[in-house]
């Protein structure tokens, strides 16, 4: 008799498991948000970095255009050169606050009084600098 009983008991409470789960599933609503692709992020750096290097520099934003760029984390460096052919550079950037700010930009090496305060500015971008109180290169 208990088997009886039992057997219909398991069916009907999995039977409304199912339902449970297969409702609360529906119910259920995913929001995607979209998120920038990589290219899309890539060109808001660029503008932001085109932006910020014309704005340090007093420069046509117009006239300024990176020929490269390499972002790790919350810095970025690149070449800057100019629409008309008339010179080009290096530039060094850090996102503070959420904007980019321009470390050092120009030719040559970097003094290493323009990154003292981006300590955590990767050694991979800028390896070694110039110290102008010992006038020796340092590596970092």
């Amino acid at each position: 008799m208990k088997k009886a009983l039992l057997i219909p008991v398991l069916i009907f409470l999995l039977f409304v498991g199912l339902y449970f789960f297969r409702t609360n599933k529906n119910s259920l609503t995913t929001q995607t948000i979209p998120t920038p692709t990589l290219a899309v992020r890539e060109e808001l750096t660029k503008d932001q970095i085109i932006r910020a290097l014309s704005q340090k520099n007093n420069w046509d934003q117009s006239k300024v255009e990176l020929n490269s760029m390499t972002v790790e984390g919350e810095f970025a460096k690149g070449g800057v050169k100019f629409k008309d052919g008339m010179g080009e550079g290096l530039w060094f950037a850090a996102r503070v606050n959420g904007a980019w700010k321009i470390v050092y930009d120009g030719n040559g090496i970097i003094p290493c009084d323009s990154i003292a305060t981006y300590q955590n500015f990767p050694k991979d971008m800028i390896p070694s600098c110039y110290d102008k109180q010992t006038e020796k290169l340092l590596t970092r």
